[in-house]
């Protein structure tokens, strides 16, 4: 059921990928900064951002891996809601060829104006193409950074929804889960290095499907 968000609501949403038995998870939060009079839902936002990410995600992944779609929760205030879930749009990679080793990933450093490691974050992109990594020197190509980036910009900068006339806007933050307090992102770097999430290789626990 869908339910009604509300200014400084903090949501935690979920973007979901999956090859060969394992999930790949991207956790971004976020803050409700505005709705209209005919105020947006979980529902809503969920929908709006799938639109917007799945070809995103479909041009970084390789063929044998899949977007699956996104999750919307609202983490605060108190008590956590339960999920709601897009996957109108799932579907394979639209890189040719398989991936690099399931644990390998694209990586971006999330920064805000908090200094020291509090105010930074990181996303790791899953399952990047056996294309996407130079032969000669073993990191990213231009089109794996250009890849990358085109979709940090879209899941780090505000989203709206806006569907039979609800509306609503929430932007990205860092969620500080010691003292529930968040911190606004200003700013992130794809960075031209491979990093890992061990449990994402092939001595990962397997994840059921669908991963959300």
């Amino acid at each position: 059921m869908a339910s009604n968000l509300v200014v400084n609501d903090i949501l935690t949403v979920r973007y979901a990928t999956f090859a060969n038995g394992q999930a790949g998870l991207n956790i971004v939060h976020y803050l409700v900064t505005a709705v209209g009079v005919l105020p947006g839902t979980d529902i809503d936002m969920a929908g709006a951002v799938d639109t917007v990410v799945a070809p995103l995600y479909k041009a970084a992944l390789p063929s044998n891996a899949q977007y699956y779609g996104v999750s919307v929760q609202r983490i605060r205030p108190l008590p956590v809601a339960a999920a709601v879930i897009s996957n109108l749009f799932t579907g394979q990679g639209n890189q040719l060829g398989g991936g690099l080793p399931g644990q390998v990933s694209g990586i971006a450093k999330v920064s805000t104006a908090v200094s020291g490691a509090r105010g930074r974050g990181r996303i790791y992109f899953p399952f990047p193409p056996l294309g996407f990594t130079d032969t000669t020197t073993n990191v990213p190509t231009i089109a794996a950074i250009a890849a990358y980036t085109n979709l940090a910009d879209e899941i780090l900068t505000p989203f709206n929804s806006n569907i039979g006339g609800r509306s609503a806007t929430m932007v990205p933050i860092l969620f500080h889960r010691a003292d529930a307090t968040s911190s606004p992102v200003t700013g992130f770097v794809v960075r031209p290095r491979w990093a890992t999430q061990t449990r994402r290789g092939n001595y990962g626990r397997p994840n059921l499907y669908p991963p959300l």
